[in-house]
């Protein structure tokens, strides 16, 4: 067991050995290395999206794999244009996006504040990429 600084305190982690690597468990590192995904959906009645009779089957499962993620720390954020249309006027990338393609550009997934993908939800069969890159395991961005 080793001690590492936490803020304000000790904290404890163990060292797991993995073979050919070594994985520590320590809340700060888990913090310094977390990816952030942020979503800026497209104008939606609700706050999910799978509302109503005619729901996206791909945002269904990205739906999911955002549940997933969020689980193995990584930092999830949505916004629906309909309900929080400041963030997109904020975030320059996404302002720039919208100024030139409109809302055919949404949703838009950044990975870090990259460009993942826009205009649509990674379908089922992209699902595997998308979790690795934000797993951290691949940073292959595919927008």
């Amino acid at each position: 067991m080793h001690q590492s600084p936490g803020i304000g305190r000790l904290v404890n982690y163990e060292a797991t050995t993995i073979p050919n690597q070594t994985i520590s468990i320590c809340p700060i590192e888990r913090y310094l290395n977390m990816k952030t995904i942020k979503v800026y959906d497209p104008p939606m009645c609700c706050s999910t999206g799978v509302c109503g009779t005619d729901i996206d089957p791909d945002l269904v499962n990205f739906l999911a794999m955002l549940s997933q993620l969020g689980t193995q720390g990584t930092r999830v954020e949505r916004y629906n244009l309909s309900q929080q249309p400041m963030a997109f006027v904020q975030n320059q990338a996404v302002k720039a996006l919208l100024d030139k393609d409109g809302t055919k550009a949404l949703p838009l997934i950044l990975l870090d504040e990259e460009v993942y993908l826009k205009g649509r939800y990674p379908t089922v069969e992209e699902g595997p990429a998308f979790l690795n890159a934000a797993l951290g395991k691949d940073n292959k961005v595919t927008a």
